[in-house]
């Protein structure tokens, strides 16, 4: 049974590139060695999609308030880069970057308040587009930096929205039968620059339902 499993998995990191047979040509003195690949997954790089269980641990660990929604869509996404299967791969990442972006938006809208109503009728809207209700979020993100804290509000746009549109449009091109393809590194870095926008929006999430918790308090001690 041991012999079945080691072969298993010898044969899967094989396939997925990540190691190869390397030294003498004889059974007895060949080596198992390490692709490029298979060292950046060795090396620890923080969200490395080579490595799905790891990329999931810190993610979870950097935004613990994940929704199972997210978390769910992720994996897929995860699994799929690992078969090499990059259009369901970016399709599934989109799909959790839309939860996760509206899930952060509804914090956003409790923290503004009344300013905010207009984001809460087009977020609570099942007619407006995902795209719709994106932009308009960005928007008053961006809007709103001046009131939140320099340490979560420095570049925004570059490390956040922008990032988020990047992964909106890979979707869409998968998600079409336009034939059109994912090429590997493209899904690879999609998913790297991804995990640093999770935890980046779920920053934003913390500090905005922290604000929201606190202005309750004082409410009630009132």
């Amino acid at each position: 049974m041991e012999w079945v499993v080691f072969s298993q998995a010898f044969w899967e990191l094989i396939a997925r590139r990540l190691i190869f047979v390397g030294g003498d040509r004889t059974f007895s003195n060949c080596r198992v060695l390490l692709t490029e690949r298979g060292q950046r997954a060795a090396d620890g790089e923080e969200f490395n999609p080579d490595h799905p269980a790891r990329y999931m641990e810190r993610l979870l660990a950097a935004a613990p308030g994940t929704s199972d929604t997210t978390k769910q869509y992720l994996k897929e996404a995860l699994k799929s880069y690992e078969q090499e299967c990059f259009v369901a791969s970016s399709v599934m990442l989109g799909v959790a970057a839309e939860d996760t972006t509206l899930d952060v938006a509804a914090s956003f809208v409790a923290w503004q308040g009344k300013p905010a109503k207009n984001l809460k009728d087009i977020l609570e809207n099942p007619n407006r587009f995902y795209v719709y209700k994106l932009q308009e979020f960005e928007k008053r993100l961006t809007a709103a930096k001046g009131a939140i804290p320099s340490n979560l509000s420095e570049n925004i746009e570059l490390n956040i929205t922008a990032i988020l549109q990047i992964i909106r449009l890979t979707r869409n091109d998968a998600g079409h039968p336009t034939g059109k393809r994912v090429a590997p590194e493209d899904c690879y870095q999609n998913l790297v620059i991804y995990a640093n926008a999770h935890r980046k929006l779920h920053q934003l999430k913390d500090y905005f339902d922290e604000q929201v918790e606190s202005r309750k308090r004082k409410r009630a001690r009132r």
